[in-house]
């Protein structure tokens, strides 16, 4: 049975996890001439199985003796040739002499500090054995353990040290990390729970999608903190090229962004002056006392105020006599009527944007991902010109902005717009808020710009919010209200949302375990294209949960996934009857012209990618 311990994402990016990805998992527990260590065998197996469902080829190692060691060190190197990911996570002790850093295989008997380089095994090895990787290297040690080792340990030369932790390491080969515990000269502690707080964390981190590697690191550094008041704090060693990495990818949807400003902005800052230039002309007072309450002490609150007042004493439009003058288009027949409106809306739109004028939802738009930025941003500013105050414009064009990667310029509209009530703006600006684009990184602004933009209905920040409440990023973590959010946006047709819910069903979170109701959410995602749900629910038919076992079904939804993009599929351990019925689709198609033998080997995963958008 599969255990199901991947999550969903907002975020969104062009970078897709890449195949080849590798990790092995020693853990060293049960040490012959110490005391027995309690949490690594718990660690790497809880580790192993978020890697497993996201897609890495895991090979998980217990107790390994010198001998061992070596050889599954060795077997790695070779099997990693070319692989995009090489990893291993080593749970157990290690020891620093004279600077020079050793895991401990369960052998060992360290009596003295010569016998260090006999009987444990240097980094350099698992450096080396990650080395063949194109994209990522990675070491990661929760090895810094306090050591019975040492107090028994005579030294041979007193000019030799023994140190306390790890020593820091700078990796001379690029694109290769090291990733400690606790930093170098510092104590890991085991943990008092079945896993150690470095374990917990970073399995915490893996399965949360969309961080970049950077800020995965930094997630696991203040979950150990956090876990451990301060007492430990984990470092990583070396350098990385500018390309994103992810353990676990965004969500390649049009899910809402994460992004923003400043709620209490400054006075005189971009987003005051960019409001206010949108309103200077307004012929509406509400434009005016909307900035007022917003910029208190900005210099242009007098004008605001006087303009307000000004216009509240004029008469309305209904209120002129009629003197034979032609009736004035509606602002919905002018909107409608301007070319620059309608490709403000094509190029840069969202279909799910309500059109106040129209009283309905826009019918125009794309996704995210297909956003024409250049040409959305030249219709969009068109359309400022005509209709200078209003806020779907300013939206659209704050988002052509952001698919182009101008995050400060969008954070700038997404602002305005946001202030003034437009949910998809308030959305998107959480959305950069969480992933700190053109903006400081801040969930508690991230889930104040979601919770406005929910509560007026928006589905995406709905989605938004539930993930949020998931992961307890910006409040407390509570799986009841991710629920809830996850359904109001689900039942209004989200994608996400619906994939999400049929997660939480599918492993008890917030709800009771409900495999029936796992597949049900699963299919009405999976129907829409979204290729997760279509990865699940294939697991589903896989497994038979839920529904009627059927390894045909499963390699069809399989299919659909890859073609809709998702490469995980292609590496995931299936089924031999699952295999063959792949098989033999990627023969009708043309793509594969090998034996119907249910080994998914690189001849099958080869025909698989030809499925990849």
């Amino acid at each position: 049975m599969r255990i199901f311990v991947f999550l969903f994402s907002i975020f969104t990016s062009s970078m897709a996890l890449a195949d080849g990805r590798h990790v092995l998992l020693i853990a060293n527990s049960a040490y012959k001439h110490v005391k027995p260590l309690e949490n690594p065998s718990n660690d790497t197996r809880a580790i192993a199985s978020s890697f497993e469902t996201l897609g890495y080829q895991v090979t998980r190692l217990t107790n390994l003796d010198h001998s061992q060691t070596r050889i599954a060190l060795r077997d790695f190197q070779q099997r990693t040739i070319g692989a995009e990911h090489a990893i291993i996570y080593y749970a157990g002790h290690g020891i620093e002499v004279d600077g020079r850093n050793f895991m401990v295989p369960v052998d060992a008997r360290l009596q003295t500090d010569l016998d260090v380089e006999l009987e444990a095994i240097p980094l350099d090895l698992l450096s080396r054995a990650t080395s063949q990787a194109s994209s990522l290297s990675l070491v990661v040690l929760d090895a810094c353990r306090d050591n019975p080792f040492v107090a028994a340990m005579s030294s041979s030369l007193g000019t030799r040290n023994i140190g306390r932790g790890l020593s820091p390491i700078e990796p001379s080969r690029p694109n290769t990390l090291i990733a400690y515990a606790a930093k170098a000269g510092t104590l890991a502690f085991d943990g008092e729970g079945n896993m150690s707080p470095y374990a917990t964390s970073f399995n915490r981190a893996l399965q949360t999608p969309g961080l970049e590697i950077s800020q995965f690191f930094r997630q696991v550094r203040d979950g150990v903190m956090d876990l451990t008041s301060d007492r430990q704090e984990p470092f990583h060693y070396g350098s990385l090229s500018a390309q994103q990495i992810y353990f676990s990818a965004p969500i390649a949807s049009d899910p809402a962004r994460l992004s923003a400003h400043d709620a209490k902005a400054p006075a005189g800052n971009s987003a005051e002056l960019l409001f206010w230039e949108t309103i200077k002309d307004s012929e509406d007072p509400n434009d005016f006392l909307d900035f007022a309450a917003e910029f208190s002490d900005s210099v242009f609150l007098p004008l605001a105020e006087r303009r307000a007042a000004m216009l509240l004493k004029q008469p309305s439009a209904a209120q002129l006599p009629d003197q034979g003058m032609q009736p004035t288009r509606s602002l919905q027949e002018q909107m409608a009527a301007s070319a620059a409106v309608q490709d403000c809306d094509k190029y840069a739109g969202v279909t799910d944007h309500p059109d106040r004028e129209a009283g309905k939802m826009l019918q125009v738009g794309r996704a995210f991902s297909s956003v024409d930025g250049a040409r959305g941003q030249r219709a969009c500013t068109a359309a400022l010109e005509e209709f200078p105050n209003h806020p779907r414009m300013i939206t659209f064009l704050g988002r052509a902005l952001d698919s182009q990667g101008k995050y400060e310029e969008a954070v700038q509209h997404y602002k305005a717009a946001a202030q003034r009530g437009d949910p998809t703006a308030q959305n998107n600006l959480g959305a950069l808020y969480t992933n700190g684009l053109g903006v400081e990184q801040d969930d508690i602004q991230a889930v104040s710009w979601y919770r406005k933009a929910a509560e007026q209905g928006n589905a995406r920040a709905q989605n938004n919010l539930g993930l949020m409440y998931r992961n307890g990023r910006g409040l407390e973590q509570d799986d009841i209200q991710a629920v809830s959010w996850y359904r109001k946006a689900a039942e209004q047709g989200n994608a996400s949302a619906q994939t999400n819910l049929g997660w939480m069903y599918r492993n008890g979170r917030g709800v009771e375990q409900d495999d029936i109701q796992a597949v049900s959410w699963f299919r009405k995602a999976a129907e829409q294209g979204n290729a997760i749900s279509q990865h699940s629910l294939g697991w589903m038919y896989e497994d038979g949960r839920g529904v009627a076992q059927d390894y045909g079904e499963a390699a069809q939804l399989y299919i659909q996934s890859v073609s809709n993009g998702r490469k995980e599929v292609i590496d995931l351990n299936m089924h031999a009857n699952t295999v063959k019925a792949i098989q033999q689709e990627l023969k009708k198609r043309g793509y594969y012209s090998g034996a119907i033998d249910g080994a998914k080997g690189t001849g099958t995963k080869a025909a698989m990618r030809r499925l990849l958008p």
